[in-house]
């Protein structure tokens, strides 16, 4: 919880300039102090907009102009809500980040050559925990999706744990996503053996996808057009069929700030279309209106989309 306890130490001393240098020698310390900072901001953004009342005279604080990112802070009658509100909701986040070897942030990627000289492709707003061990090579995936290479050890299984969700692997090409009520695995190249609770293996091969519903713990399957597997590693995000709420998911890790569905009725919604995440702004605009949506941006750090 130290992002937390920053941001409460930065809004009782706004003009402590010692306390500012130790914030920054913080931040500098790890990109995963960095990107749960990031995360504290965006929901202390989303407070904000429930505390305007007790906002009336607004201290503005900003980070450095390299990390080309402000931070509001709400008055001081709100301070004891924020600070509830930011611990409840962002410790399942920042306890995530702890665990992390790798961690990226909004619109971030990030390739990573593993010990074994695997390569880890991490889409924005993902975390992967690595742990080689004798004859295993276990990752947990623990926030948004990755994209594997896998070099191939008959001896040595590579194993991926995401969500209840086990895929084991030789050596093959493989993605792995977690969203909001599904975690999916999606197969480039070889096979996989992915276990779930309702189903004990299910074999992949190239073109598989494999869903795994974690309200109903139903599996499906179907083929996938191998462009649109990890499409997101050259920005470029191309959906067939896929849920409105997902989708909005994925290119909302792209976006600072907050996404709020407000309008249900769009979850289950499926899109099919190429989305540039280049132009995270564009492509959000896009995939509301392909499904006659609106976006209503309440301050920098969070978007409202319901239906027109």
């Amino acid at each position: 919880m130290q992002a937390v306890d920053w941001l409460l130490r930065l809004q009782e001393s706004p003009s402590d300039s010692l306390l500012r240098q130790e914030f920054e020698h913080w931040l500098d310390a790890s990109e995963a102090n960095r990107a749960a900072y990031r995360k504290v901001e965006f929901i202390s953004a989303t407070v904000k907009r429930g505390s305007q009342a007790a906002a009336q005279s607004e201290t503005v604080i900003r980070l450095p102009e390299r990390r080309r990112r402000g931070l509001r802070l709400v008055g001081a009658g709100a301070a004891l809500v924020a600070a509830a509100c930011l611990a409840f909701a962002l410790f399942p986040v920042l306890q995530k980040h702890m665990l992390a070897d790798y961690v990226t942030g909004v619109a971030q990627l990030r390739e990573v050559e593993l010990p074994d000289g695997s390569t880890a492709y991490l889409d924005a707003g993902s975390a992967i925990a690595v742990n080689y061990r004798g004859t295993r090579r276990d990752i947990t995936l623990l926030e948004g999706q990755a994209f594997f290479k896998v070099v191939k050890n008959s001896d040595r299984p590579f194993v991926v744990e995401a969500n209840k969700v086990t895929v084991a692997v030789s050596g093959t090409a493989f993605g792995v996503r977690i969203a909001p009520r599904s975690t999916s695995v999606l197969v480039e190249s070889g096979s996989v053996e992915v276990s779930t609770p309702s189903e004990p293996t299910s074999l992949l091969t190239a073109g598989d996808s494999l869903v795994y519903d974690h309200d109903s713990g139903v599996v499906s399957r179907r083929d996938v057009p191998s462009t649109t597997i990890a499409s997101w590693r050259s920005r470029r995000l191309m959906i067939h069929e896929e849920p409105f709420e997902d989708i909005l998911e994925e290119v909302g890790r792209h976006v600072p700030g907050a996404i709020i569905l407000r309008d249900k009725s769009l979850n289950r919604q499926l899109v099919t279309g190429v989305f540039d995440l280049s132009n995270p702004s564009d492509a959000l605009q896009a995939l509301a209106g392909s499904q006659d949506a609106q976006l209503t941006q309440i301050t920098p750090y969070l978007i409202i989309v319901s239906r027109r």
